[in-house]
């Protein structure tokens, strides 16, 4: 097809990744219509208490800082096609056990938490043999439009998760999301186990901790991944983490109810669908200069969205984070994915999704505890003036000549 030859869709000329571009947007459908009814259960739980939905972030997010790496190291060890497939078959029977769970009643948080941490556990493992495998399922020419499918799929799903967990939530409360979670993730493991993809290159054997020095070396000879790691890092901490305070956007901001949240949730998945896919445009990333700018025009996103009181304004602005957040991270993967060699692109691919998922719980955590004591507007405008800080240093850094370069004479 003559649309597929060219621009953001060439990614899709080839059937491995259409299958597993296609299974991940319906397990993402699942994932978001489990995380919603999750945010929901807590904030209905306690009351809208921020540092309670700060906390269920840190204990889903977690795990990838920590098991990430090891993660890495297994993509590039194993075959990614059965991790991703095997991963998938454990998230569904933890699914589906939450799904009992909640049927059966909880009162208190802890038993929420605890479930938050076993999802993000398997999600953590699961997620750099999943990043990896799509180099393997395209020609390097199209890498960089199948990352930025890959994203915009994660971010359409952002929209019909929320869309179709809303009036679930209101019916029935949260336990059928997760019996569609449970659903979703079966069915990916089951259609990706029939796929054919090419052969991966694999490392050399090595102690496991001498595997992850070599990709975090490997980072730092390749540049500028090293640059984009640590952009990806503070751009989670303190541009990303603003997501678990929504609900409290929607009730004590915005003062509009659970729809509103849900709102909010399917603006920002809008906005992000519409940045990856203007990303996959290019066949080559973008400089870090350029991805610094999009960084400051998201953390002016967020300094309106986070002072805004009036709710048709706040989800234009949620959906201009949604777009600016997912164009930053969507060029930075592009450029990692472009810098490093196949054989570690796995434990390459684990540094990013520690660098992102694994810092955004931290955040969380630190922005609920900072609401508590400046409000929810404040706490995310600080953090936002943060992030504009470190990118304009990465402006001005790059917009210097090398040392000993020579001055251009004048025409």
């Amino acid at each position: 097809m003559a649309v597929l030859d060219a621009g953001p869709l060439r990614g899709l000329r080839h059937r491995p990744f259409r299958v597993l571009w296609s299974t991940n947007f319906v397990t993402q459908v699942g994932f978001w219509m489990a995380n919603v009814a999750l945010q929901w259960q807590v904030n209905r739980l306690t009351g809208g208490d921020s540092l309670a939905l700060g906390l269920l972030y840190f204990a889903n997010l977690i795990p990838l800082l920590f098991v990430t790496p090891f993660a890495g190291v297994a993509a590039d060890q194993l075959n990614r096609r059965r991790i991703v497939v095997t991963g998938n078959l454990a998230i569904g029977g933890l699914a589906l056990l939450a799904a009992l769970l909640l049927r059966a009643g909880v009162g208190t948080l802890l038993p929420l938490l605890v479930l938050a941490f076993g999802l993000g556990s398997l999600l953590a493992f699961n997620a750099p043999a999943g990043q990896a495998l799509t180099a393997n399922t395209v020609p390097p020419d199209d890498l960089g439009s199948a990352v930025s499918l890959q994203s915009a799929a994660l971010n359409l799903a952002r929209i019909a998760g929320p869309a179709a967990a809303t009036p679930v939530l209101v019916a029935w409360g949260a336990a059928p999301a997760f019996l569609g979670y449970a659903a979703t993730s079966f069915f990916t493991a089951l259609v990706v186990s029939q796929i054919t993809v090419e052969r991966q290159a694999v490392g050399a054997t090595a102690p496991v901790l001498r595997r992850l020095r070599d990709g975090f070396a490997h980072a730092r000879e390749r540049r500028p991944a090293l640059t984009a790691l640590a952009m990806v890092g503070v751009s989670a901490l303190f541009c990303s983490s603003y997501v678990a305070l929504l609900p409290i956007f929607a009730t004590d901001v915005l003062h509009a109810g659970d729809t509103a949240f849900t709102a909010l949730v399917i603006a920002t998945g809008a906005g992000a669908a519409v940045g990856a896919l203007v990303s996959g445009v290019r066949t080559r990333p973008h400089s870090i200069r350029v991805l610094a700018a999009v960084c400051l025009a998201l953390c002016a996103a967020l300094v309106g969205f986070s002072q805004v009181t009036v709710f048709g304004l706040s989800l234009v602005l949620a959906a201009a984070c949604g777009a600016l957040n997912f164009a930053l991270m969507t060029g930075l993967n592009a450029v990692l994915q472009h810098a490093v060699d196949d054989e570690l692109r796995g434990r390459v691919m684990s540094l990013y999704v520690l660098a992102w998922g694994g810092l955004i719980p931290v955040g969380a955590l630190a922005l609920g505890g900072l609401a508590r004591w400046v409000g929810p507007a404040g706490a995310v405008s600080g953090f936002a003036v943060v992030a504009a800080g470190y990118a304009a240093v990465l402006l001005v850094r790059g917009a210097r000549p090398a040392p000993g370069a020579a001055l251009a004479a004048p025409p």
